[in-house]
């Protein structure tokens, strides 16, 4: 297997796709089996796939909108707030696919359609994949993973991102390789020839403070332990909502080092939490989510630090390899998802995140984009997560799949 990654801030779609494609530096024998390609807002998704038509490229393509830029080996890319990066995987033992459909009434089904769609462009139909990489517009993250388990089950990881823009005003794309759209769910299928292992994490520590949620509506928190949500959480915090906590407002920027956690797995002595990032104060004391709570559900108001969320993702990637069955002399490369929240947080020091992932994984390279939210596995109890102000870390080995 071989993992090759490039990134540009050249503004135009086919120029930007020639430079990328030209620093790949593919032989003439060497066919992508599986093309990644990440781009801010800027760019128009139909210009990219129209720009890949031209240099031949006709492999399985996933892709879609990152917020702000990327991040590889090289650091962080952006240029007053684009960027493009692509990934691309060598593989020609493996077998992979990628599978769209549009989000309508029923997404969990959407999404079923998507990976059917997948596993028939592998030509790998009723074979179970190692590994499943989504990306889908935000809003209905939890249906999503519900009905791609629908179809391989829910021991299949599921790692990836929800597209983003660079200011939440919906300017989000996905691509397939065949369309770009603006509310679809992609679906990739790997069957590698080489072993691959996965990390999902949060940088953030529970705090001690916990509840009960005792009314909810999807992605609407409306009481903990019988008392508006947004009085609890404030004093949780101790007056981080003073300003709209009586009138309500936009609380997205002053919550993302306070996210509420709700335990998913324990792992040793390791306690894993999803993370929900409250975003916004409603009259009357809601708090609106976005990821869902239910009813019953346990809560905990968490805490993390810049220096957290710096040192953080070099350590999901560290976790990653670790759960692989291979040594970190094999890794060939890796995708790394990281909250957009968390990198806005970040801010100037993206470099130094951009230095620890590459540090971890040993030189070899990597595409990073920055999502609206975050899909993962927790292998302690085998489920597959949608979470907020999470990482994401996909890694791929030299170390053959026996039987491939």
């Amino acid at each position: 297997m071989k993992v090759l990654v490039a990134s540009t801030v050249e503004e135009d779609e086919k120029k930007a796709i020639e430079d990328v494609v030209g620093q790949f530096k593919l032989d003439d024998n060497e066919k992508p089996a599986w093309l990644l390609v990440f781009y801010t807002e800027q760019y128009d998704g139909d210009a990219i796939l129209k720009a890949l038509g031209c240099l031949g490229i006709d492999g399985p393509v996933h892709g879609g909108t990152s917020c702000l830029g990327v991040m590889s080996s090289k650091g962080f890319c952006s240029v007053n707030g684009r960027a493009l990066g692509a990934l691309v995987i060598v593989d020609d033992e493996g077998s992979y696919g990628v599978g769209a459909s549009e989000i309508g009434s029923d997404p969990r089904r959407s999404a079923a359609s998507a990976v059917l769609n997948a596993l028939e462009k592998s030509e790998r139909q009723g074979e179970v994949p190692a590994h499943i990489w989504v990306s889908a517009a935000p809003g209905v993250e939890e249906e999503l993973l519900r009905g791609i388990e629908d179809v391989v089950g829910a021991s299949v990881p599921i790692s990836g991102g929800s597209t983003a823009d660079n200011s939440i005003d919906g300017k989000w794309s996905q691509i397939d390789g065949q369309h770009a759209y603006k509310n679809a769910v992609v679906v990739s299928v790997f069957f590698p020839s080489f072993k691959m292992s996965q990390a999902f994490q949060g940088g953030y520590d529970p705090t001690g403070k916990e509840g009960v949620v005792t009314h909810a509506s999807k992605r609407t928190l409306l009481k903990i332990d019988d008392r508006p949500a947004a009085e609890v959480y404030n004093e949780w915090t101790g007056g981080l909502l003073d300003g709209v906590v009586g009138e309500g407002g936009n609380a997205l920027a002053v919550t993302t080092l306070n996210p509420i956690g709700k335990k998913v797995s324990l792992e040793g002595q390791l306690e894993h939490y999803r993370l929900i990032h409250p975003e916004r104060v409603m009259k009357g004391g809601g708090i609106g989510i976005f990821a869902s709570l239910e009813e019953g559900d346990e809560v905990t108001l968490m805490e993390g630090s810049r220096q957290n969320l710096i040192s953080r993702a070099g350590r999901v990637v560290e976790s990653a390899i670790n759960a692989g069955d291979f040594d970190v002399k094999d890794v060939c490369g890796g995708i790394v998802t990281y909250c957009a929240g968390c990198m806005i947080a970040v801010d100037q020091e993206m470099q130094q995140v951009a230095l620890q992932v590459a540090n971890s994984m040993n030189g070899k390279p990597f595409l990073g984009i920055f999502t609206f939210g975050e899909q993962g596995h927790f292998d302690a109890n085998r489920k597959n997560i949608h979470g907020n102000l999470m990482i994401s870390s996909v890694v791929f080995s030299n170390k053959p799949v026996l039987g491939v």
